[in-house]
């Protein structure tokens, strides 16, 4: 199971890693390896200062599989069914492993693009003579927005959001794409 926020494609290319270690040197085929090797990608979505609750009480849980492989989609239905004791079976997501890699990544620049919003408009805010404290209250009690990640600040912390944008820049970038 790989829990960490990786670059898309990590558990396809994991998997290659080993299953290309294995065949050069034994005589294992690539049914028997895979049979002992069931990768699945199951993203952690916790944030500072909630973390134990983000994992014990958790919005959603995906769980990715590398497409086409069955040990690898037997291992994601394996998982289903233990997280499904735990938490409602509508709160688990199950994608193929690429789209588990890329839900994590986009989650957290959606959020930080929150924080940024509200931050960005607190000048203009200032410079209105507007209170960007009850503004952004007045906004997150529309329900299609919310209030989460609605407070200003002076920029977003911890070590992921950064992270996780320069790696869809780097994608993007890797794909002649631009944003």
């Amino acid at each position: 199971i790989q829990k960490s926020t990786v670059a898309v494609s990590t558990l396809e290319r994991l998997h290659d890693i080993i299953v290309s270690t294995f065949t050069s040197n034994t005589t294992y085929t690539l049914d028997e390896i895979d049979a002992c090797l069931s990768l699945v990608n199951i993203p952690e979505f916790l944030a500072e200062g909630t973390a134990i609750t983000n994992l014990l009480y958790p919005d959603r849980v995906v769980i990715g599989h590398i497409k086409g492989n069955i040990h690898s989609q037997r291992a994601s239905t394996t998982m289903c069914a233990f997280y499904s004791n735990i938490i409602s079976q509508d709160k688990i997501v199950q994608l193929d492993s690429t789209s588990s890699e890329m839900t994590k990544l986009i989650a957290n620049a959606f959020l930080a693009q929150r924080i940024s919003s509200i931050n960005s408009l607190t000048e203009l805010c200032e410079l209105t003579n507007a209170n960007v404290h009850t503004i952004s209250n007045a906004v997150g009690s529309d329900k299609r927005i919310g209030k989460r990640y609605l407070k200003a600040s002076m920029g977003f912390g911890g070590s992921c959001f950064k992270k996780d944008i320069l790696s869809l820049i780097f994608l993007l970038n890797s794909m002649n794409m631009t944003i």
